[in-house]
């Protein structure tokens, strides 16, 4: 892969692109070809299945322990994480056009200004959203680990075996090779989620990042102009131009 400059804004939301790409909810490009677009389209189908597999047999469990509080409210907890996350992918997909035009005119804003201290205005804070993405990515692999470790040890040492979710398919499924089966599906899923939910929240924090740091940007302008109001002379037509710039570029921000 080809090193970014850290002026680019590529560089900033790469994290983003590719655990979006992962889940094939990345914007593609128009000149991409079929087989790309194609594979995108199998990536997202995959990642709402890997979802399903988790969420439906969980709200399964809940209607069949209904009576129990504390079991319901265990495995309630994932499925109402789950079922936001299926939530999220949905409204994305109903909503990718206009989600395809903040994309666009998010990198749009990135090129409001060429000298490059009035540009590390945004970069710092598109750097900590960077930062950001990838700690949480790392945090939710680190928790799917731990759940894998201790369902392994506890197979391994007790003989006891539980899935890393609470599920009710309605058979037995303590039995091999049915455990093993539903345990690697559940694992793979997790792994697939966990990117899914990393693309989606990450890349929604990220938006509202470079939006303030466009307002950062406005804050620089202002202060400049007050600094060459109070070193010489004002020039009213300059005044102006420096002033409606600002003005224009808050009301592009709020569209």
């Amino acid at each position: 892969m080809k090193e970014l400059p850290n002026t680019s804004i590529d560089y900033y939301i790469l994290p983003n692109k590719i655990f979006c790409s992962m889940v094939g909810m990345w914007p593609l490009d128009e000149k991409c070809s079929k087989s790309s677009k194609i594979f995108a389209y199998f990536r997202l189908v995959v990642t709402v299945i890997s979802y399903s597999s988790i969420f439906v047999p969980q709200i399964w469990a809940i209607a069949v322990n209904w009576g129990d509080i504390q079991t319901t409210a265990e495995i309630g907890i994932t499925a109402t994480s789950v079922g936001q996350a299926l939530y999220k992918i949905f409204y994305l997909i109903a909503r990718r056009g206009k989600a395809h035009k903040l994309y666009n005119e998010m990198r749009s804003l990135w090129d409001s200004t060429d000298d490059p201290n009035e540009k590390k205005s945004y970069e710092q804070i598109a750097y900590w959203a960077r930062i950001v993405t990838i700690t949480f990515y790392t945090s939710l692999m680190c928790n799917v680990i731990s759940f894998t470790i201790s369902g392994i040890i506890d197979y391994l040492s007790n003989n006891d075996r539980h899935l890393p979710f609470d599920v009710w398919y309605g058979t037995d499924i303590s039995a091999s090779p049915k455990f093993e089966i539903i345990f690697l599906c559940q694992l793979l899923a997790c792994t697939i989620g966990t990117s899914g939910l990393t693309a989606i929240d990450c890349s929604i924090m990220t938006i509202i990042l470079h939006v303030a740091g466009q307002f950062k940007l406005i804050k620089t302008w202002m202060n400049k102009i007050g600094t060459e109001i109070n070193r010489e002379p004002v020039h009213l037509e300059k005044f102006e131009i420096d002033l409606f710039k600002c003005i224009r570029h808050h009301q592009r921000i709020i569209q």
